[in-house]
């Protein structure tokens, strides 16, 4: 008995002793700096090459450490070259906008140009009727607009481009064949709270347009798109 308790006696000894002395590395971190003979007597098991010393396994960390900072950097500068990319689109299609000449210019420029210039699979403009009359023989303006609104109500009060899916009934009053085909939505109050219409942006992939990306990009093509559109139906 008192043999066995003096064997446990000596391991809970020999743990304090363990963590004394990882505490006591912890809060002096230059320890080996002073000590550095001990460098070349510590041994780390490793599962690949048996043992290495503590040099070499801090430097394999610090490698470590610098391939995953540097991945992150590589992941930064990509996300601001395609954001650069965006916003030069973005400034090529407002130049393109402010060049039409009637309604009729921009009503075809804003679809082409979103699916050329912007890899889009689907678009669709859907505005609320004129308060000129003459204006009301584009395609583009909706027959029925109080069942329009009432669809897409809480989307319109809100004022905010949308992004992810929709309701079927929705897809179907937005895309009408194309419905079935439209797997992600991202859609733009065209005006405040979409006075004007909306425009709806499809893709057939699923996380194309999800409801946590930013939308500060699609505010500022809807807004230039509204503004312009606003011009036309005012004159």
């Amino acid at each position: 008995m008192s043999s066995r308790k003096t064997s446990q006696q000596e391991q809970e000894t020999t743990t304090v002793d363990a963590q004394q002395v990882a505490d006591y590395l912890r809060g002096h971190p230059d320890f080996f700096k002073q000590h550095r003979n001990l460098l070349e007597q510590l041994r780390l098991p490793h599962a690949a090459d048996g043992v290495i010393s503590l040099v070499e396994r801090q430097i394999a960390l610090l490698r470590e450490g610098n391939a995953t900072k540097q991945q992150q950097l590589d992941s930064l500068i990509q996300i601001a070259r395609d954001n650069d990319s965006l916003n030069n689109q973005l400034h090529q299609l407002l130049l393109r906008l402010l060049a039409c000449a009637d309604l009729t210019a921009l009503l075809s420029l804003v679809p082409n140009s979103l699916r050329q210039d912007f890899s889009v699979d689907f678009v669709a403009l859907h505005l609320l009727p004129p308060t000129n009359a003459s204006l009301a023989c584009h395609e583009e303006f909706i027959a029925d607009a109080d069942a329009f609104q009432y669809l897409f109500q809480d989307l319109l009060n809100a004022g905010q481009p949308h992004c992810g899916n929709l309701k079927p009934e929705q897809r179907q009053a937005l895309f009408g064949n194309d419905a079935e085909a439209v797997n992600s939505v991202a859609l733009l109050p065209l005006g405040k709270q979409g006075r004007l219409g909306l425009l709806a942006i499809g893709s057939t992939e699923r996380d194309r347009f999800n409801i946590a990306m930013d939308t500060a990009f699609l505010q500022r093509m809807s807004e230039a798109v509204a503004a312009v559109l606003a011009r036309f139906l005012s004159g």
